[in-house]
């Protein structure tokens, strides 16, 4: 099967940008709206990589990772912060629950692919 990508993002100009920019790739690519979206979507088939903003309506990306963390999803799901939210102390947060990237928008759609695909190509054995 293969991996699968989970993009979290409440402005439709920017998740269209990102899902035209990985249908470049293999991946099996889901979307979802907000944080209540992405939980169904996460209890319906764990992404193997899941890009996520953090300013959204109902359940915000830094909520969503907590309840992502209690439900053990994060503990088999990478997660990368695709957000306008540069601070430190939101960087700090999100890497506390093992957040693998973080990107600034605005972002440059090909280091966007560069870096999921180097979380998504497994390490040589």
């Amino acid at each position: 099967m293969k991996p699968s990508i989970l993009v979290v993002e409440d402005e439709p100009d920017v998740r269209n940008l990102v899902v035209m920019t990985l249908k470049q790739t293999d991946y099996h690519i889901v979307t979802a709206n907000d944080g209540v979206e992405a939980l169904k979507r996460c209890e319906e088939r764990c992404p193997s990589l899941i890009l996520l903003d953090i300013s959204m309506p109902r359940v915000n990306g830094l909520d969503l990772l907590y309840l992502l963390n209690d439900m053990e999803i994060l503990s088999r799901t990478k997660v990368v912060m695709l957000t306008a939210l540069g601070y430190p102390e939101v960087v700090e947060k999100a890497i506390s629950f093992g957040v693998k990237d973080f990107i600034v928008k605005p972002f440059d759609i090909y280091d966007l692919l560069q870096r999921v695909e180097r979380l998504l190509t497994p390490d040589p054995a």
